[in-house]
């Protein structure tokens, strides 16, 4: 008896296995991925789980999830995200009932989306997270402004009521600091069906979390 549960076990193992495998190939090829991300299946036996054609949680952890073309869009730095009741649909997609997610930008990709500077600012007196915005101006040197950081859209990150935090500044100045923030940018490489919730300032980027139902991704394109 103990033989053979341990040949079950054995077996459901190098399935879970397969399995993550298969998934972090699909997410690679679906997100456009430098590289595979790592992707565990929870629960067990995960035979059982594939049996009845669902798995209970998949957690998959990706790197540098590359920019799409056209926009303000920026790379993602560290996208995990958390699926479950997750289905198969054949070799070429999974579909998961809900999912959440935390999406994280880098500052030096966040300055190079919006072709400035910019780092953490202190939060508004309504704790509300902000950025400030840095350059270095002819005659004035450096100078900053804060605005405020939020989500816009399901994907779409906003920077809004922007307050010059380096003195007074010449409406020109400030209008070049200001205009490099109102147009946001664009969140890429989240899967379909996952929309913004919140956004929150870290030391080290903007850490977006997302949530949503019907999930997909597709070995064939860009979530």
């Amino acid at each position: 008896m103990a033989a053979l549960l341990l040949l079950a076990a054995g077996a459901d193992a190098f399935t879970a296995h397969r399995v993550e495998d298969s998934m972090a190939e699909d997410f690679k090829e679906a997100q456009s991925l430098p590289g595979e991300p790592s992707v565990t299946v929870h629960g067990r036996p995960v035979l059982t789980q594939l049996a009845r054609g669902r798995l209970e949680r998949v957690e998959l952890t990706a790197h540098d999830v590359p920019a799409g073309e056209g926009g303000r869009r920026v790379p993602v730095s560290t996208l995990h995200v958390e699926l479950a009741d997750v289905e198969r649909g054949g070799a070429d997609k999974a579909h998961a009932g809900s999912a959440k997610a935390e999406a994280q930008v880098s500052w030096a990709d966040l300055s190079r989306g919006l072709g400035i500077r910019v780092g953490p600012g202190r939060p508004g007196a309504d704790g509300r997270p902000r950025v400030t915005a840095t350059t270095r101006l002819p005659l004035l040197g450096e100078v900053s402004v804060s605005a405020e950081v939020a989500a816009s859209g399901p994907r779409s990150i906003a920077f809004r009521s922007p307050e010059v935090t380096s003195g007074s500044l010449p409406g020109a100045a400030e209008g070049l600091l200001s205009g490099a923030l109102e147009r946001g940018l664009t969140l890429d490489g989240i899967p379909e069906g996952l929309a913004l919730d919140r956004v929150r300032t870290t030391g080290e980027g903007l850490t977006s979390e997302l949530s949503g139902e019907d999930v997909t991704f597709r070995r064939s394109g860009r979530g």
